[in-house]
């Protein structure tokens, strides 16, 4: 239907990005989504691919900028524990599965701290007063 409306891209792009905003499609709907962009003339099923490609597009770009975001995240978790067991030694199971709850505020809390924490008792006394 956006594509029979004939709008400009600018438009074009305003309303699907409304849509993919707030209509998220299940699997099944997506079959028939695509069941029926099968069924279109070839000239409309152009514009209906650019406009499904530019909704691909900004998922992709989205789930990179969270794949980094996480990926730095883990990152920072993995330097901590390093420092964390070099400078006290293997820390235990539960103390390392609390590190690496914290959200990322706290990892950076977390690391501007560690030069204060001299102890494994230092260690889950911070984790205690941040958790």
């Amino acid at each position: 239907m956006l594509a029979s409306l004939k709008l400009n891209p600018a438009k074009i792009k305003l309303i699907s990005g409304f849509i993919d905003t707030y209509l998220k499609l299940t699997a099944a709907e997506e079959t028939i989504l695509q069941q029926n962009i099968d069924k279109i003339n070839l000239v409309e099923k152009e514009v209906v691919m650019e406009i499904v490609t530019s909704w691909m597009q900004k998922g992709i770009e989205q789930g990179l900028q969270q794949g980094r975001q996480e990926g730095r995240q883990e990152g920072e978790v993995l330097i901590i524990k390093k420092l964390l067991n070099r400078k006290l030694g293997n820390l235990d199971l539960e103390i390392l599965e609390k590190i690496e709850k914290l959200d990322v505020a706290k990892i950076e809390e977390l690391a501007d701290s560690i030069m204060e924490i001299n102890s494994i008792l230092d260690l889950e006394n911070w984790l205690s007063k941040h958790n």
